[in-house]
This record gives C-alpha cells, structure tokens and sequence, in this order.
C-alpha cells in the first residue's frame, strides 16, 4: 500500500482489514458451535464459550500490560525516557519470540498429554521445550544484561542512558524464559480462569507500581514495576501449573542450559573486555562468544533430547490430528500422573 502511494493511514487500515476478515472468517467456521447446533453437546458449548470468554479477557489484559509501561513514562515521565524506554522494550523483546516459537510447536502435544492424563509425558515435553528456548534465549537476555550501554548506543548517543532500563528488562526476561510456556500448559490443562486472575494480578502490579515510581525514578522505575509484574506473574502460574496439573516448570535439562549459557557470557564478558569499543567490537565479541556457545550445546545435545515415549492408546494414532475436545473446571484437582484421561473441567476422552 505503500509503494502504492498510499502512505502510513492507508498501511495501517489495509493491516487492520486482514485482521477483521480473519475474525470474521473464524466467527463463520466456528458458527455451529456458538449456536449450539452440528454435533456439539450442549454442555460442551457451555464450557467452550466460557473458557473463550476467559481466554478472550486475559488476552485483552496482557496487550494492557505490554503497553502500560510505556504509556506511563510517556505521561507522567520525560519526552526522552518515554524513547528509551520503547528502544529498550523492543530490544528485550529477543526472548519472547523463542517462547512463541516453541508455544506453537509443543502446544498441541501438552493438549492431548493431559486430555490423555499422561502428566508425565506433559512435564517432560514442556521441561524439554523450555531447556530449548533456554539455550537460545538466556544468552540474548544474558548479552543484553551485561552489555546494555553498548547495545542502548547503537541506537544513537541520546539512548544510551537508558541502559539501566534495558538492563533490568533483560533479567526480568531470564525469569519468564527460566519456567518456559507454563502460560500455555496452564491453559491447556483448561484453567483459562485462573489465568485471568494471575493476568489482572500482574496488571495491577505493573500499573501500581508503575504509577508509584515514575516520579521518582522515571523509566528505570517504570522499567522496575514492569520486572515486579514478569515475577509476580511466571512464579503465580508455574505453582498452578504445579498445584492443579502436576506438572514441573523446571527440571535438570533447564538447570543444564541456564549454565551453558552461563558460561558463554562469561567468555563474551572477557571478549568484551578486550575488543574495541563500538558496533565492530560488539558483534566481533557476540560471535565469539556464540561460537563457544554452540560448541558446548553440541558437546551436552543428549540432554536437551526429547526421547520417544510410547503413543498414547486413547489419543489420535496421527500425530498431526488435534487433540481431542475436553472441558475445563479450575477447581478440580491436580491428574493423576498415570491416566485418567479427564480434563479439570469434567469430560473425558
């Protein structure tokens, strides 16, 4: 639209008309069901609408989290502190596309785990996923951390004042990729509920704090609040995804790779200490220090296996089918860890 001569308004409203036929196209696939006709039960229809409507308010309070810092600085903070404040957020953003990445591929797989009530087989595909993103992420978020003023400079002289900011984002970062998608084993074991509770408890805790600081801190306050919010949030939903599915956040795989990555920033912290000051120095060190990080996930890759456990008897024989439908409930306990096969929220497979 663009190219076209269209200009930014017209790209954006052509961006946001995809966006509409897509719902729209959903709505009309997903029709029967609203109305409680086809083959779907009336209890099912029940239980879908209200877990959609749950999943549809969280979704609407983490777009209000992601963008509350930034609204807060660019209010009551400094014209400058509101730019460094949005450079830093997006440059911390390295970690949660991993997340996505690996959300996507292991998502169904934990479905049909716990439609099945094979808890451990959930555990060892989320545990196994996130030793993944660990290896990828914590090093960026590592990188970042350490070396925050090099990374705010590239960005122009202004910005790199704003490296605490960047700074506190990224170990704030290492704590969400640390429990992995436990977001999404939470909401696959159907408790789409009390992750709306853990959702608006997160919010209130941004923008408390939020508000709280900024006077006296600006953006690294904010930055703060925004840290306080990431903790208060994996820590909540990893002791649920513990408590109410059986199901670990962390295992010995991830400890594995938390150290690797360790242990890579450690040489590109010595890297950096002796190459040259700028951009040429920054990425001669960052390639260093991944060629050793490389190195030593290949030298450990039969920990980060995800080995081949025996196909569940009452799920899909194709691995490519979508799991089978099953209905939340957020107060029912825990699976059991060997079978069952009934979702927290009342209908077996």
């Amino acid at each position: 639209v663009v190219v076209l001569g269209g200009g930014v308004v017209a790209a954006v409203l052509a961006w946001s008309l995809v966006q509409w036929l897509v719902l729209l196209g959903s709505v009309w696939r997903s029709r029967s069901l609203w109305s409680g006709g086809g083959a779907q039960t009336p209890e099912l229809t029940r239980v879908v609408r209200r877990f959609t409507s749950r999943r549809s308010a969280s979704s609407l309070v983490e777009v209000l989290g992601m963008y509350a810092g930034l609204l807060i600085v660019g209010s009551l903070g400094t014209a400058e502190d509101a730019g460094r404040f949005a450079v830093a957020t997006r440059a911390a953003l390295a970690g949660a596309l991993a997340l996505q990445a690996a959300r996507l591929a292991m998502a169904p797989h934990v479905s049909r785990s716990l439609a099945a009530g094979d808890t451990a087989r959930a555990e060892r595909l989320h545990v196994t996923s996130t030793s993944w993103v660990v290896l990828v992420a914590w090093p960026a978020y590592l990188a970042l951390a350490v070396a925050s003023p090099q990374v705010m400079a590239v960005f122009g002289r202004g910005f790199r004042d704003g490296w605490p900011v960047l700074a506190i984002l990224a170990l704030a970062g290492l704590v969400s990729v640390a429990v992995g998608n436990v977001q999404t084993v939470l909401l696959m074991a159907g408790y789409s509920g009390a992750y709306l509770v853990v959702a608006l408890l997160s919010l209130v805790t941004n923008v408390g704090l939020g508000l709280g600081t900024v006077g006296a801190w600006g953006a690294v306050g904010v930055a703060t609040a925004s840290a306080a919010a990431t903790l208060v949030e994996n820590t909540a939903i990893a002791g649920l995804v513990r408590r109410r599915v059986g199901v670990r956040a962390m295992g010995y795989p991830v400890v594995v790779a938390m150290l690797l990555s360790l242990a890579s920033v450690l040489v590109l912290v010595l890297l950096l200490l002796l190459a040259p000051e700028g951009v040429p120095g920054l990425l001669a060190a960052a390639c260093g220090a991944g060629l050793v990080h490389l190195a030593l996930v290949q030298r450990m890759h039969r920990i980060f296996r995800l080995e081949a456990a025996p196909s569940d008897p009452t799920g899909p024989t194709n691995p490519t089918d979508p799991p089978g439908p099953y209905v939340p409930s957020d107060l029912s306990p825990a699976p059991s860890r060997a079978g069952g096969g009934r979702h927290p929220e009342g209908i077996t497979r």
